[in-house]
């Protein structure tokens, strides 16, 4: 007798708590694709070099945003060889918060393994957006 009281204390100890859950949307608004361009040495801003040169080989994924643009960079740090390339999957806005995910991809075939090594790094460039946030993924 005095297990099946504790259990039906307990049972309704937790209707309430139970009853007070709910599913919350915690989408964060609209989704609309952001148009970008993705950047050669050649074309980066020599703040966008230097913060790239700050970075060494280590991966990292930064945002800096300068006249007017925004400068999504992201590295994935040293490989052993070379060949590698970086493709953007997806790019998009969703809120007040920027999405971009890439993926590395590496060299297809043996001929492509060239070098001693290399840092695959991407940089892509998108008008600025007042107070977003930008997340990494992949």
């Amino acid at each position: 007798m005095g297990r099946w009281m504790i259990r039906m204390v307990i049972i309704f100890l937790l209707i309430p708590v139970l009853a007070g859950c709910r599913i919350v949307d915690v989408s964060e608004g609209e989704v609309k694709e952001v148009e970008y361009t993705v950047l050669g040495n050649e074309d980066l801003p020599e703040e966008v070099r230097k913060l790239l040169e700050e970075q060494g080989q280590e991966p990292f994924a930064l945002a800096y945003e300068s006249g007017g643009f925004l400068y999504l960079m992201k590295g994935y740090g040293r490989q052993n060889s070379g060949g590698y390339s970086i493709r953007v999957e997806s790019l998009y806005a969703a809120g007040e918060v920027i999405h971009v995910k890439t993926a590395l991809e590496g060299p297809a075939t043996r001929e492509e393994q060239k070098g001693d090594g290399s840092c695959p790094t991407i940089v892509l460039k998108l008008e600025a957006r007042e107070d977003a946030s930008v997340v990494f993924e992949g």
